[in-house]
């Protein structure tokens, strides 16, 4: 870091690299929408170029870079819902949209859609705790007591819980009525096929 404070682009880009996916990752669970958190994260690092000179070291740096990703991410949110009420669109339906990705490519996929039924101080203790980060560090991170971030990532675990069993259910009604849908198939092909020796 030192290396950087004194203008080594090399060594930015280092950081960059190190730290990216781990932000974009942050910045997804918290805005529910990848885009949105690719647009995000660039300024995200734009903003922690120009404020290098207010990082201390006495505070670890990606506790230091997650602070300015959450507020990032909570004005970036915050513009989207000026913008929706000035068009009188519905927040809690474009939520609900961003958090339910067409394609689910894995079970962070799954979190993800789940996500979007989180509250934002839910999203981003929960988003941050994804990362590794202790329940200490998330508090240094959003600004909030011990107390607070445990009580959050605890609503946030018990609402996952109930939207990705709630998921589950219907996914597996699906799968019953398909399966029941095919049975259905080909017992009317079989009772339409012509039996040995009748003539149609």
């Amino acid at each position: 870091m030192r290396a950087v404070l004194a203008g080594d682009a090399t060594a930015f880009g280092a950081v960059v690299d190190r730290h990216h996916a781990s932000v974009l990752r942050v910045l997804t669970g918290i805005l529910g929408d990848r885009h949105l958190a690719g647009d995000v994260a660039q300024e995200v690092w734009l903003l922690v170029y120009r404020k290098l000179d207010s990082f201390e070291f006495r505070a670890r740096f990606s506790t230091w870079l997650y602070r300015v990703a959450v507020r990032e991410a909570s004005s970036a949110k915050n513009r989207v819902r000026r913008f929706l009420a000035r068009h009188s669109i519905s927040t809690e339906r474009v939520d609900r949209a961003q958090g339910s990705p067409a394609v689910d490519e894995s079970g962070r996929e799954d979190v993800l859609r789940a996500l979007a039924w989180l509250s934002v101080a839910e999203r981003s203790a929960f988003s941050l705790h994804l990362e590794g980060l202790r329940y200490d560090e998330i508090a240094k991170t959003l600004g909030w007591p011990e107390g607070t971030v445990a009580t959050r990532i605890k609503r946030a675990r018990e609402k996952l819980t109930q939207v990705l069993a709630a998921d589950s259910t219907i996914e597996r009604r699906d799968s019953c009525a398909s399966r029941s849908s095919e049975r259905e198939r080909a017992v009317r092909g079989v009772s339409t096929r012509p039996i040995d020796g009748e003539i149609r």
